[in-house]
């Protein structure tokens, strides 16, 4: 079944797919147009943790880790899950209360191989 769903904030979460790629797919498109911006932010990353690469709530203030840039270019969705801090309890309550956008790209991380 095709449809939208929407988050809290009125901005469309994802579009639901048939097949999973799809669903990715989307997701990462969606992540992409967060698109990560470092400068004088600080960013912390609220994904499951990667092992080897960022742990669950790691604060950034001088930009990403190359390690983590480099992941993050080759799967968008990850830039959907680094957000300025003073969203953080806005992306706890999404995971909390699974739904929002940050939760579905959490979700979605959590079944990624890296």
């Amino acid at each position: 079944m095709n449809g939208k769903k929407k988050s809290d904030t009125g901005d469309l979460l994802i579009e639901e797919a048939e097949t999973q790629t799809g669903t990715v797919a989307v997701a990462e498109t969606i992540a992409e147009e967060k698109a990560i911006s470092t400068e004088n932010t600080n960013k912390i990353y609220v994904g499951p943790t990667l092992q080897g690469i960022v742990k669950r709530n790691t604060v950034f203030s001088n930009g990403l880790p190359v390690k983590l840039q480099n992941v993050a270019d080759k799967t968008p969705i990850l830039k959907g899950l680094i957000i300025p801090v003073d969203e953080l309890p806005d992306a706890q309550k999404q995971i909390r209360q699974k739904q929002g956008a940050i939760y579905t790209y959490y979700k979605l991380v959590t079944e990624l191989k890296f």
